[in-house]
């Protein structure tokens, strides 16, 4: 670990993800073993974020919101030679990530039908401007806004809100984006701290542009 530590405070983000394909290789890195592919994805875009992403910024002029992707085919060619199970893992989650991501790109939200008993014409368009400015991949970026669309959206402030479904009915909705949702869960460590307020501001700059 305190090789891991060492290299962290480089730039070479590469030889990071080595290491710690090294340490598991090994068994040595055992708590990493028990994570899921989608927070291990959170925890390593964290550490790109926080620690390599300005270098990669200056050096390239990498644009800020295509990064994510950027980061995506960095793991997945990195992670190639490993032999671990869960890198393999890994690897194959982010593959299909990507891919998803892909389609959802070129898929707009704006031109999906909806239920009215499900959503309002309100509703609906906020939905569709979340699903464009919250800068999340994959799964949990339509599951964080379940539960943020669902429990979280201060209804004192946004009354005209309907947003009828169960996750069950959720998931079929959101098949329409090319999203499969299969464990609907939210990463509490990361939603609670820091995306809800993320999902939160998106809201409110939305409903003050409409006034």
């Amino acid at each position: 670990m305190d090789k891991i530590k060492e290299i962290i405070s480089s730039d070479n983000f590469k030889e990071y993800q080595e290491e710690q394909m090294n340490l598991l290789e090994k068994w040595q890195y055992v708590e990493s073993a028990s994570i899921s592919p989608e927070n291990r994805f959170e925890l390593d875009k964290e550490a790109y974020f926080e620690n390599y992403h300005n270098s990669a910024y200056k050096s390239y002029n990498y644009d800020k919101d295509v990064d994510e992707e950027i980061l995506i085919k960095r793991l997945i060619k990195n992670l190639k030679p490993a032999k671990h199970n869960v890198w393999i893992k890994y690897r194959k989650y982010l593959k299909k990530l990507i891919k998803t991501q892909k389609e959802a790109k070129t898929d707009a939200p704006q031109k999906k039908e909806y239920n009215t008993s499900q959503f309002n014409e309100n509703t609906y368009k906020l939905f569709c401007h979340i699903v464009d400015e919250y800068k999340k991949g994959g799964n949990i970026k339509f599951i964080n806004i379940w539960y943020f669309l669902k429990k979280d959206i201060d209804k004192t402030k946004n009354k005209n809100i309907l947003f009828n479904f169960s996750q069950k009915t959720y998931k079929e909705f959101v098949k329409k984006y090319g999203i499969e949702i299969k464990k609907f869960k939210k990463a509490d460590f990361k939603y609670e701290e820091d995306e809800l307020g993320i999902l939160q501001n998106i809201t409110n700059t939305y409903f003050t542009k409409l006034k």
